[in-house]
């Protein structure tokens, strides 16, 4: 949907080919920054519409994207026609952005679409106010007033109204500044919330604003020649999901409601509605369908070529300067072996090692479908940058520990080949063959991650520029709120005793969203996966004593509260971002418009960069050993073949020698002491063996080998 620069106003435009929408992805992240710059002067009710941002397009913007094989229709109520009817009654201007919609795209680019609603009421919700002169002022039950008694919330006076000392109304908060009002009796405050009958308008006497807008722009197709479309603009599936829709407009504070119910309508159901105020034969409705169908087909021949944009490009520039550089597709490799060359961890003399290199070269280069060595630069260049600052990254979370590559190149602490660690399991040829990349989560210390990930500062601002962006995420309802929620749109309030059973839910461990917990899963012909509706007490109390509440919690679960910055997810491309990924701008910075799935489907490259508290523990412990150690000489040295960087180094006496010996943190003895406590559960300062769900399941780890020894390691 593109927003044009008049206020709050929308046009629906879509895509017929690839350049039209790269066009539209690169004009709608300059439109969403350029919002930024005027927030300022904006109202909070004016940011948004519901919970979606307005990004501000000018006219050359729409010129721009009409230019190429895009459709545009005029939208629904708020569309860049109709807004001049329903705010100022301005038919003239209305026929003039027609006018100006018509002659910025392609011919039999532009349509004209009416919707079949019955908006005869509009959801009100705020605190009017009635002034001693007969006017009535109305403001969000949130709005901070001034009255002869001091500042006050327009919903706490309409409380207090009548038992306090506020009466005169004296000035308003806009943003941060006040806004002086000319002295003012109150007579009377009312908070609403509620459908209120719309006012009659010129052109809509019945008060029925969309049915006098599909009037007006009815009139407008035919004077001008344009095709109209029935876009019914659904805003859920069935009839029955207005509940959980109205569930969804409230997050965030929203307090719009439709009207009736925007479901996916019926031709039949759509006829119906506009022939009750805009009497048409069947026959010219049945245009109109054919309009729609006419215009879905313009784009089944739509082909998306989303190769992966591989951040190549930060590489090859680094290969030039090298002896060997051939200016072929083998110089990513020959890099790599450099790479390799200089972590000193790789043992020549060793044949597994070497044939275990081999399998992975031949897997992520020579696959025969996309070189993938450059992946693993970035995350060699990221530790090595945090490595040379004296900082530990992490030895290596899930199968990424499988990799030898990943070893050898810093990315990962731990030997494959000692732990007998899969290299399948991280990635094979038919997942590569099929779209699949490598997807490592790289831990660093995350009091140290700002060094990263800083958006003016940081490394990866330095290092790729425009050409990355971290990835947004769409927070989710939860199950607490999901209850409280419903019951608010049901009632109006929150009974007791639904807080008393929301407060006593079972919670679900990280990485597991509250649906999939809740839930489980229970589809034909899948393994059953217990939810927590099977055995937590109080969400099964709950259930049963609000039936008919619990129907409609269950299509809560999941749906998306608001957008911000994922925790750990980054997008690095090729390319300036902006021209094949939509950025907006959430409340600490500019992320993806999509979320991590979407980047990766549209040939974004994600990478991972958590940060892990524990690290910066350990860093630090091992920098407190140096310094009190000032008797030991703590410098790089080769540990067993492998090089092993000073801040690694922790001094140990492990016999009776009373020899000091070094160790790399990531390689120290054995201590069986440790595992004992771990099969116990005393993991509370252990990552991912903290949680309770990890806890209850350590007590399996107590095995032990035939030479006594846990057999966990």
């Amino acid at each position: 949907m593109a927003h044009s620069s008049a206020r709050r106003s929308t046009c629906t435009s879509a895509f017929q080919d690839q350049a039209a929408y790269e066009c539209a992805v690169r004009l709608l992240s300059a439109a969403d920054a350029r919002l930024e710059e005027t927030l300022a002067k904006l109202e909070p009710e004016d940011r948004k519409h519901g919970s979606e941002r307005k990004p501000l397009f000018t006219w050359d913007d729409l010129a721009e994207l009409g230019s190429h094989n895009t459709t545009m229709t005029t939208g629904c109520m708020i569309g860049v026609v109709q807004r001049h009817l329903k705010d100022n009654d301005d038919l003239k201007t209305a026929e003039a952005y027609f006018q100006k919609m018509k002659s910025i795209v392609k011919p039999g680019n532009i349509y004209t679409e009416l919707n079949p609603h019955d908006t005869s009421q509009n959801w009100v919700e705020g605190v009017f106010f009635t002034m001693k002169d007969g006017t009535v002022l109305k403001w969000y039950d949130g709005k901070v007033l001034k009255t002869n008694a001091g500042e006050i919330r327009a919903g706490e006076l309409a409380k207090v109204f009548g038992k306090s000392d506020h009466k005169v109304l004296l000035a308003v908060k806009n943003r941060y500044t006040w806004e002086d009002l000319p002295p003012q009796e109150i007579v009377k405050a009312d908070y609403t919330r509620g459908y209120q009958p719309n006012e009659c308008r010129p052109w809509a006497p019945d008060g029925d604003l969309q049915a006098g807008l599909n009037r007006v722009m009815r009139i407008l197709a035919n004077r001008y020649g344009t095709k109209i479309l029935i876009g019914d603009d659904s805003h859920y599936a069935t009839p029955d999901e207005r509940l959980v829709q109205n569930v969804r407009l409230s997050q965030g504070g929203g307090s719009w409601r439709f009207y009736g119910s925007y479901h996916r309508m019926s031709s039949d159901e759509a006829y119906k509605i506009i022939n009750n105020k805009l009497p048409i034969s069947e026959k010219e409705f049945e245009g109109w369908v054919e309009n729609s169908h006419e215009w879905a087909g313009r784009f089944k021949d739509f082909k998306f070529d989303t190769p992966v944009s591989m951040p190549t490009k930060f590489y090859e520039e680094k290969y030039e300067l090298q002896p060997w550089y051939k200016n072929d597709k083998h110089d990513s490799l020959r890099y790599t072996m450099q790479l390799i060359e200089k972590h000193g961890r790789m043992d020549w003399q060793n044949k597994a090692m070497r044939e275990r290199l081999q399998a992975e070269i031949d897997l992520l280069h020579n696959n025969g479908t996309i070189d993938l060595l450059p992946y693993f630069m970035v995350d060699e260049e990221v530790c090595s940058f945090f490595e040379e600052q004296k900082l530990l990254t992490g030895p290596g979370r899930g199968s990424a520990a499988g990799l030898i590559l990943a070893y050898l190149l810093g990315i990962t602490h731990v030997d494959p080949l000692r732990y007998k660690l899969s290299m399948e399991r991280f990635i094979t040829k038919d997942r590569i063959a099929s779209g699949g990349l490598p997807d490592i989560d790289q831990d660093l210390p995350k009091l140290r991650r700002g060094l990263l990930i800083d958006d003016v500062n940081g490394w990866l601002k330095k290092r790729f520029g425009d050409h990355y962006a971290q990835i947004s995420v769409d927070s989710t309802l939860k199950i607490r709120m999901a209850v409280q929620d419903v019951s608010r749109e049901r009632r109006d309030h929150v009974p007791k005793d639904i807080y008393s059973y929301t407060s006593k839910f079972i919670m679900p461990p990280q990485g597991m969203t509250d649906a999939e917990f809740v839930l489980g899963n229970d589809k034909e012909g899948e393994k059953h996966i217990q939810g927590s509706i099977e055995y937590d007490p109080s969400l099964i109390a709950y259930s049963k004593a609000y039936p008919d509440d619990w129907a409609v919690v269950k299509r809560c679960l999941g749906l998306p509260r608001h957008k911000g910055k994922h925790a750990c997810a980054f997008v690095i491309a090729n390319r300036p971002i902006s021209e094949f990924i939509p950025l907006t701008t959430v409340a600490d910075g500019r992320v993806t418009a999509y979320p991590a799935k979407s980047v990766e489907a549209v040939g974004g490259l994600k990478m991972d960069f958590l940060g892990l508290g524990a690290l910066d523990d350990i860093t630090d412990c091992i920098r407190l050993i140096h310094e009190t150690r000032n008797d030991l000489k703590f410098e790089d040295r080769t540990i067993d073949g492998k090089f092993v960087p000073a801040h690694h180094l922790v001094p140990m006496v492990t016999d009776l020698s009373g020899v000091t010996n070094f160790y790399d943190i990531w390689d120290l003895p054995e201590d069986q002491d440790v595992f004992a406590e771990v099969a116990q559960g005393k993991t509370e300062t252990v990552f991912q063996f903290n949680t309770p769900g990890a806890i209850q399941w350590l007590q399996h780890f107590s095995h032990r080998r035939p030479n006594a020894n846990y057999a966990i390691s």
